[in-house]
């Protein structure tokens, strides 16, 4: 999120990897190519889809919000009925009891299809739009803000994107800028992370109608490098406190928790993953050995919940076991 020109997205580029030390300088950096690539840095640039959740939490506490505070101080009940009940805190760790547009309704799977399988508008480099447009503000918050919650606030435990686009929007009336803005002044710009930078409209040439509105929250690109680095800065120490456990039964998990924006393995790991459509990403850093490892990489998950197929969460804990053992 440089104001330099922005390298280009890496579309040509199936995997990149990037392993940090434990004194944070870099151990490896590798990428795998199509046969057609055109790129030639090693240091791609991917989506990074719900590891743009990191990001936003570590804004949030870098601004100094308080988060013990009710979220009806920035929203009026017309949009978030029960907001004098739900914290900022309780957004950052899913337990607001808000639901998702995954788990809500079939209508928003539905609508990316329907997106994704329309005939591709003509494009050029200097205009990108989709032949249909993601949802609006206000069709994302009838589906999910203003349905009833699915437990009391403070209560339980539900993965839920619109807890993320609540607290973008804190973010911005905080600060009078952009969501944008703050993540580059906040956390791209002290930790040099040249890379970064948000997505606008259609960001991928191989998804030719499928535009980074359709991730409410927002979507951030970069490199595995810069996201590694990231995730090893002394920023995410104050995203560790005070997590929530995780219900259920979770492939490669112990007993997982969620803190703010970051994924916990008690004693063993923190970090991310981020799934959607065509790409995936994985992010952690490892207690015991002090190394953090990010992959990004194409990957045929639709991004759906429970679509596993082909993740970065698998290239990673395998490159963890080589490098370990």
């Amino acid at each position: 999120m440089s104001t330099q020109a922005k390298p280009a997205l890496a579309d040509d580029v199936d995997k990149s990897i990037a392993i940090l030390k434990p004194d944070g300088t870099l151990l490896a950096l590798a990428q795998s190519k199509t046969p057609q690539s055109k790129t030639q840095s090693s240091n791609a640039v991917l989506p990074i889809y719900s590891l743009t959740k990191t990001f936003l939490a570590a804004a949030v506490m870098d601004c100094g919000i308080n988060i013990n505070l009710p979220i009806s101080r920035w929203f009026e009940k017309t949009l978030v009925p029960r907001g004098g009940e739900i914290t900022v805190a309780q957004l950052l760790t899913h337990s607001s009891g808000i639901p998702d547009y995954f788990s809500a309704s079939p209508a928003y799977s539905a609508a990316v299809l329907a997106a994704q399988q329309a005939t591709p508008a003509s494009n050029t480099s200097a205009t990108k739009t989709a032949t249909k447009a993601p949802w609006s503000d206000e069709v994302f918050a009838e589906h999910t803000l203003r349905q009833p919650l699915i437990f009391e606030p403070g209560s339980g435990f539900s993965y839920s994107n619109p807890n993320y686009w609540l607290l973008g929007r804190i973010l911005e009336r905080e600060t009078d800028c952009s969501v944008a803005e703050v993540v580059q002044e906040h956390i791209a710009k002290p930790l040099g992370l040249e890379s970064m930078r948000w997505a606008e409209g259609i960001f991928a040439n191989d998804l030719p109608n499928y535009a980074s509105g359709w991730v409410w929250h927002g979507l951030l690109l970069g490199s595995a490098l810069d996201v590694a680095r990231f995730m090893a800065s002394p920023l995410i120490d104050a995203l560790r406190s005070q997590p929530v456990d995780v219900p259920g039964s979770h492939p490669d998990w112990v007993r997982p928790q969620y803190g703010y924006g970051l994924m916990i393995e008690p004693g063993e790991c923190f970090g991310h993953n981020g799934e959607g459509p065509g790409y995936s990403a994985s992010c952690f850093h490892f207690n015991q050995s002090n190394h953090t490892l990010c992959v990004l990489r194409r990957s045929p998950n639709s991004g759906a919940p429970g679509d596993n197929e082909g993740t970065a969460l698998q290239d990673l804990r395998a490159l963890y076991r080589q490098i370990t053992t």
